[in-house]
Order: C-alpha cells, then sequence, then structure tokens
C-alpha cells in the first residue's frame, strides 16, 4: 500500500490489523500536528529520534525529510512490522537506524506488558498500565 502524506510518500505491508492507521493517515485523521511539527522542525540536515515507533508511520514519513531516523521500538511484534515497511522502501533503509529496546532509567532486562496483542501500540513495562 502506498501513504501519500503531504507531498512525501512510502510504502507499508496493508493486512486488515493495520489498515486503518493507513487510512487514517491518507484522510488526515490522525497525528495532524504531529506531522505539522516534522513539516516545520525536519530538513535534510537534521536527524529524528523516534522513540516508541511502533510499525513506523512518523519515523517513515520523517525517513523521507530527515537527514537520519533513529527508530527506537520495545514491543517485537511491533519491530518486526517496522522492519517489514522499512523493507518495502529500500532507498530509505540507509537512514533509518532501527533499535528493538525501551528507554527506562536504569539498564538492564525489562518485562514489557501489552494490553491485547504483541505490536498492538498499547505496550508498557508498568504492569498495571491497563487497569
Amino acid at each position: 500500500m502506498d501513504v501519500i502524506k503531504n507531498g512525501v510518500c512510502f510504502k507499508v505491508l496493508s493486512d486488515t490489523r493495520r489498515r486503518w492507521i493507513w487510512n487514517h493517515i491518507l484522510n488526515n485523521f490522525w497525528e495532524e500536528g504531529t506531522f505539522k511539527v516534522f513539516d516545520y522542525f525536519l530538513e535534510p540536515d537534521k536527524s529524528y529520534l523516534d522513540i516508541g515507533v511502533w510499525i513506523g508511520p512518523t519515523a517513515l514519513y520523517c525517513a523521507c525529510k530527515a537527514k537520519h531516523v533513529y527508530a527506537v521500538e520495545p514491543d517485537n511484534g511491533a519491530f518486526q512490522e517496522l522492519a517489514r515497511n522499512l523493507e518495502l522502501n529500500s532507498s530509505l533503509i540507509p537512514k533509518v537506524t532501527c533499535v528493538n529496546a525501551a528507554l527506562t532509567e536504569q539498564s538492564g532486562v525489562v518485562r514489557l506488558y501489552t494490553r491485547t496483542e504483541p505490536g498492538d501500540s498499547l505496550s508498557s513495562v508498568i504492569p498495571n498500565a491497563f487497569l
């Protein structure tokens, strides 16, 4: 599936589980203010750090505009889908560094909790985040 947003185009997987996000982006229903901030601040000589990149909607967009994107995602399900989306955009691969890790206040191993399934965009290191 091609995602076209503010003159930026990239390819993504279009399975039924995630099609909603790409359609929301195409129809300007998701994070419009965020995309305006990207358009205002990002330049070809600046890098972008995306913490909690999920399956890549903002990272792929920013990779088309910025010098480099550092994409951090702890949820292995989301990380795998991010990697597959990036593979569909061969020209962006050298511009994106993907890191499958969580950012926490201490170094070490942490448990990641999910609300419904891995990759659902709701992962947290807080066990009761969904009560």
